[in-house]
């Protein structure tokens, strides 16, 4: 007795037993025949269920997607009959998208196009993915298009965002190889402004000048200059020394002191030799 597939419910022959006693008429008929239960009605029919339509020449479509909605998208202008397995569109879209992106080109169906995300996962658009009038490469897979570029901008740019460090390799958030800590805020120039403004000199504020700063001089603070002169001293004024009384000062011996002569009224008593007397009247 011939046996059934599991798939397709065809008729499969032995060579040997009692499937080779058949007549052949009988395998004819069920190979060929022309009732719905041969093999061949039944491949016929298998295969009119799906589309097995191939596609040897895998054409690029360049098409340009006008917005209608929100993130639903239109081209008129393609060439493209039917989307086939595999085929590619290079597209560029009239504004960019805020959310998730469906598109319908020549009127052949409505199709999302989705992208793989960082960790390689199919997933749905997200705002700003595609930009105004920049060129984009996606394939159709059945479903929907999937973009063929590995990540978009705005995905490159968040990655960025999450390397820091000196040992990143990068220095993008570095000015001459120093970090935005090492210079002075915007506060802090405030302050510092502030500061140069608050300098006075004898009481009254030193103007600045445009470039905020402050020129401190000896006259505007009533220092004295580096070069300047003051009178000699007196017995009456404060001043400097003059050559000659600095000549005096320079004759005085080291270690000289000052003798004091006392006079009295009466006449000393006592007395040794080599003592000198002065009577005082």
């Amino acid at each position: 007795m011939p046996s059934k597939t599991d798939f397709g419910d065809l008729t499969l022959y032995s060579s040997s037993g009692a499937d080779a006693e058949e007549t052949f008429l009988k395998f004819r008929t069920d190979i060929a025949g022309t009732g719905s239960d041969s093999n061949f009605s039944k491949i016929a029919s298998i295969l009119s269920s799906h589309d097995f339509y191939i596609q040897n020449d895998r054409r690029i479509f360049d098409v340009s997607l006008q917005r209608v909605s929100d993130n639903y998208y239109e081209s008129i202008s393609s060439e493209m009959t039917r989307y086939f397995p595999y085929m590619l569109i290079i597209f560029d879209v009239s504004d960019s998208n805020t959310d998730s992106v469906s598109v319908n080109i020549n009127s052949l169906g409505n199709l999302p196009i989705k992208k793989f995300d960082v960790s390689g996962n199919i997933v749905n658009l997200e705002s700003g993915d595609l930009t105004a009038n920049a060129k984009y490469l996606a394939e159709y897979v059945g479903e929907y298009f999937i973009l063929l570029s590995r990540f978009t901008a705005k995905e490159i740019l968040e990655k960025l965002k999450t390397v820091d460090g000196t040992s990143s390799g990068l220095d993008a958030d570095l000015l001459d190889g120093k970090h935005g800590s090492e210079y002075a805020s915007s506060l802090q120039g405030e302050k510092a402004d502030s500061s140069v403004q608050g300098v006075k000199g004898n009481g009254t504020l030193i103007e600045k000048d445009e470039n905020n700063v402050v020129n401190v001089t000896p006259s505007n603070i009533g220092a004295a200059t580096s070069s300047h002169s003051h009178d000699n001293a007196s017995t009456s004024s404060a001043g400097f020394m003059s050559s000659s009384d600095k000549s005096k000062l320079d004759g005085i011996a080291t270690g000289a002191t000052k003798n004091v002569i006392t006079n009295g009224t009466g006449s000393p008593s006592g007395g040794s030799n080599g003592d000198v007397y002065f009577k005082h009247s």
